[in-house]
């Protein structure tokens, strides 16, 4: 980061037996924003790398702070009411999704179509 560059690294970690070196890996991959996947198993492994393979997205604050971070399909975020900007991570380019809005009891979701050559981002409100 001191160079400029961010590098967000996912980590996925194959029968982990030391707690050190599990924590040790949680750390790297926080650190970076990026995620940690414990992986068990031969099914949990790939798990695991298929969801680093996924496109990842930062849902950001009013004033642009990082309050979650996850990867497409990964499975619904906890986040406070409130309105926030998505922006997902792509093979070539972020597609920024601002105005999503999140409320108690109902479920958002970030839709992603294409318009004219360009992804764009569509948030939908629905009932949980």
């Amino acid at each position: 980061r001191r160079s400029g560059l961010t590098v967000r690294v996912d980590v996925v970690g194959f029968a982990l037996v030391d707690e050190a070196d599990r924590e040790a890996s949680r750390r790297v991959a926080e650190a970076s924003g990026g995620l940690f996947f414990d992986a068990r198993d031969g099914e949990g492994l790939k798990e695991g790398v298929l969801r680093t393979l996924s496109p990842a997205f930062d849902v950001l604050g009013e004033s642009g702070e990082p309050v979650a971070h996850g990867v497409v399909g990964g499975g619904p975020l906890d986040v406070s009411e409130g309105t926030y900007t998505v922006v997902l991570h792509l093979a070539d380019g972020v597609v920024s999704v601002p105005g999503v809005r999140i409320e108690h009891g109902r479920m958002t979701e970030v839709r992603l179509d294409e318009e004219g050559g360009r992804i764009v981002g569509r948030p939908s409100l629905s009932a949980k």
